[in-house]
């Protein structure tokens, strides 16, 4: 999700919806902690080809009523991959990424709860 006052990552110009506050926008610091933890997981099971941490405002995280992220798991478009998506141990290595992506984000939550 894109921060609030914030410009989306394909965005080269400030925009109207930059200064909206979507219900999303509540876990700004949440959404960008998760989203860091789930990248570093992918790069690290999967060792793809880095596109980076991207950020838009898309429906399914300006509405999320949580921290969210969106996860990319490969292009149909492009045939290699393709294959790979549609591969039982492709989805499950992307799945072990996500959930070690998740876990280590609610390990980084807890520490934070458990500060003085």
């Amino acid at each position: 999700m894109t921060p609030w006052h914030q410009r989306s990552t394909s965005s080269h110009e400030a925009h109207s919806s930059d200064d909206v506050d979507e219900p999303g926008n509540r876990y700004d610091a949440w959404n960008r902690l998760l989203g860091f933890e789930v990248h570093e997981a992918l790069q690290e099971k999967l060792t793809p080809v880095d596109r980076g941490l991207k950020r838009a405002r898309f429906a399914v995280l300006r509405l999320a009523e949580c921290p969210a992220v969106l996860v990319e798991a490969g292009y149909l478009s492009h045939e290699e991959e393709a294959q790979k998506i549609a591969s039982e141990p492709y989805c499950s290595e992307v799945t072990q990424a996500v959930a070690n992506g998740v876990i280590a984000y609610a390990n980084q939550v807890l520490t934070v709860q458990r500060s003085p």
